[in-house]
C-alpha cells in the first residue's frame, strides 16, 4: 500500500476533476490499459468509478480492490464488468467525452477471451440449488 498525494494533502478521487480535452482522452486510455491488464490477469474491478480512481499530478491510480472478482468463476462478471464501464463513461460524458459503454465492455470482454453471458435469475433456482 502507498500515500498517492502530496505532503499535506491526498490526492482527489477523479471524480472531483475536471479535466482538458487532451488530458482526458489520455487519462481515459490509461484507465482502459488498466481494465485490460485486469482482464488479462483474469480481474474484474467490480466497482470502478471515478471515485475509486486517484488523479495525482497527470497520474491515475485504481484502487478500492477488495470486491474484485474473476471472471470465469462469479456467473455475473459480465454484467458487473459492464457496470463498471457504463461508471467510467458516464464520468467521462460529464467530461465531454463520447463513450458508448455498453459496446466498449463488450468489445473489451470478447477481446480477452470471455463470453457474454448475462446474469443468472434468481427464480430459476430451487432452494436445493442455492
Amino acid at each position: 500500500m502507498a500515500y498517492i498525494g502530496w505532503d499535506d494533502l491526498p490526492a482527489p478521487t477523479l471524480n472531483m476533476v475536471n479535466l482538458q480535452i487532451q488530458e482526458r482522452n489520455r487519462i481515459f486510455d490509461q484507465i482502459i490499459h488498466n481494465v485490460e491488464l485486469m482482464l488479462e490477469n483474469q480481474r474484474v474491478h467490480a466497482d470502478l468509478s471515478a471515485y475509486n480512481i486517484l488523479y495525482f499530478e497527470g497520474d491515475i491510480t485504481l484502487i478500492d480492490f477488495p470486491q474484485a472478482i474473476e471472471p470465469e468463476i462469479n456467473i455475473n462478471a459480465y454484467s458487473i464488468f459492464r457496470r463498471d464501464l457504463i461508471r467510467l463513461c458516464e464520468y467521462f460524458r460529464q467530461q465531454g467525452l463520447s463513450c458508448n459503454a455498453q459496446r466498449l465492455a463488450e468489445d473489451l470482454w470478447v477481446k480477452h477471451g470471455y463470453k457474454v453471458r448475462q446474469p443468472a435469475d434468481p427464480r430459476l433456482f430451487s432452494l436445493e440449488d442455492l
